[in-house]
């Protein structure tokens, strides 16, 4: 006669069979949308936007800013930094919170590295830059800024950086 052992076992294949096609889909589409996450989302969040960062730093109208340019990382640290030429010297949305005492000298390096060709940065405008410094450190993270304008050339440059 039949071994009711023998039955069970022809019922699991039976289910495995016939469940192999759905979970084989819904495992591709698992698969599918985690890339998708990883290659939309995520790298959205982990892309610098310049035009965001100008507008989350300062009060003035971005249209009025020529010349922009930006770029950086954000990853274990961030990285952010942008340029644009513009009349007058940008103001800060938070600039009661800005005043830090970073040398100028050690930011225009920094930017003269990054931007060699920028007229602003040359030693015969070095005494045109004005600087403002912000060093934000809390117990979950130390955010330094520096804000440098040139009055002479228009040109702005910004930095934001930190853990």
């Amino acid at each position: 006669m039949n071994n009711p052992r023998e039955s069970t076992n022809l019922g699991a294949d039976d289910a495995m069979t016939r469940f192999r096609g759905p979970l084989t889909i819904l495992a591709v589409v698992l698969v599918g949308l985690s890339i998708w996450y990883v290659y939309t989302a995520m790298k959205d969040r982990y892309t610098v936007k310049p035009e965001k960062l100008f507008n989350s730093i300062f009060e003035d109208n971005f249209s009025d800013v020529k010349d922009f340019k930006g770029g950086g990382e954000i990853s274990a640290h961030e990285e952010k930094w942008i340029y644009f030429k513009k009349t007058g010297e940008a103001e800060l949305k938070d600039k009661h919170s800005f005043d830090g005492e970073d040398r100028a000298e050690v930011a225009r390096r920094w930017f003269a590295e990054l931007l060699p060709d920028k007229e602003g940065l040359k030693p015969e405008f070095r005494k045109y830059l004005k600087i403002r410094s912000k060093v934000d450190s809390r117990t979950d993270h130390i955010k330094r800024q520096w804000y440098l304008f040139n009055w002479r050339t228009d040109e702005h440059f910004y930095r934001e950086w930190g853990y």
